[in-house]
């Protein structure tokens, strides 16, 4: 018999309201990022994934989240974060993404 699968996948899941005022979050081991007023505002995901060492009764938190008009949402992969490169070698991290996000979207409204 092959030996059980392990890996589990991170993902964002949001749900909006019909007039697009309210959102619902869950994320597994990836966070929400709105943009409101020039601030970044970050909603944190469970520390887990989906299946892999992640028990088939495991709940994940939804948050509600009142939009404001102008709010911008951001949902990323780990793919960005964990990309290797640069003049050093080592990895993006999401802590230089959320900034990278934040600088650059004062040049775009």
């Amino acid at each position: 018999m092959p030996p059980k699968q392990m890996d589990g996948m991170d993902l964002v899941l949001l749900k909006f309201n019909e007039s697009l005022t309210e959102v619902e979050f869950s994320g597994a081991n990836r966070p929400l990022i709105i943009i409101r007023n020039k601030a970044i505002i970050e909603y944190k995901a469970d520390k887990m994934a989906i299946a892999g060492f992640t028990s088939n009764e495991q709940q994940f938190t939804t948050t509600k989240i009142a939009l404001h008009k102008n709010d911008s949402l951001f949902i990323f992969t780990d793919g960005y974060a964990d990309q290797f490169g640069g003049d050093t070698g080592k990895k993006f991290m999401s802590k230089i993404l959320k900034r990278l996000i934040n600088f650059n979207f004062r040049f775009i409204k």
